[in-house]
């Protein structure tokens, strides 16, 4: 199950948004090769789950030859159609769509669950810089809801901002000038009008985020918000062990 943990915004009562951060497993001590499973219509090599599908954000990767999906850190999904993601890179953080299966056979003792993917689309990933960068950029709204995380390594954020399409907009992170002081910078390229999108980026920060030695720490994250105010987000953070 997910970690809830407590973000602050600028005084008001807190909200809960999910911290979920990669933990190390230890390795099989036999490698086995890929496992792939027909399509339960062609006869069936497992049984499906829940009848809903679920959507979640995770991150790709090669468990020995197999690929799996890392959910959150106490969830690893074992690929049943692996060609489904046969053309995302390893690390890859993706938005994606599955369905949980019952396996006809043991699942591996390295995951946790075994999921069918529907699809996966790579997320937008965001510049880190380690140093601080005199910009402020342009406006933007964080949204608070279950696809912002902290998780695997990487910051994920569900933002929205005024766009009217015709432009490119990028986005960066970078230290502040206080302790555990991170900036969320927007760059909008000069579209700074038009109706409010939503969208998703992802920063993998594992390497800026400090090694608490077993304590708490607060991060602060700040930007600028659609009515041109400084905003900013804290969440309590531990140092996997």
């Amino acid at each position: 199950m997910k970690r809830i943990i407590r973000y602050f915004r600028c005084g008001w009562v807190a909200w809960a948004v999910l911290l979920l951060l990669f933990s190390a497993c230890s390795k099989l001590d036999v490698e086995y090769g890929p496992i792939s499973y027909a399509d339960p219509g062609e006869g069936g090599y497992y049984n499906s789950g829940p009848n809903s599908n679920d959507l979640g954000i995770g991150t790709i990767r090669t468990y020995g030859l197999q690929r799996y999906v890392r959910l959150d850190d106490s969830t690893i999904g074992m690929i049943v159609n692996p060609k489904a993601v046969e053309d995302i890179p390893d690390g890859t953080r993706v938005f994606i769509q599955y369905r949980c299966v019952v396996l006809g056979s043991n699942l591996p003792e390295f995951f946790t669950d075994a999921v069918l993917v529907e699809w996966a689309r790579p997320l937008e990933v965001g510049e880190v810089y380690h140093e601080a960068q005199s910009r402020q950029g342009d406006p933007i709204s964080v949204i608070m809801d279950w696809m912002t995380t902290l998780e695997d390594g990487y910051l994920t954020i569900h933002y929205s901002i005024p766009s009217s399409g015709n432009a490119s907009h990028k986005f960066s992170l970078c230290p502040g000038e206080k302790e555990h002081e991170y900036i969320l910078i927007h760059d909008a390229n000069g579209d700074t009008r038009g109706d409010l999108t939503d969208g998703i980026v992802c920063f993998y920060v594992s390497s800026m985020l400090p090694d608490t030695g077993g304590e708490t720490v607060t991060l602060s994250l700040t930007y600028l918000e659609l009515d041109n105010t400084s905003k900013t987000l804290t969440v309590d953070y531990r140092s996997p062990q």
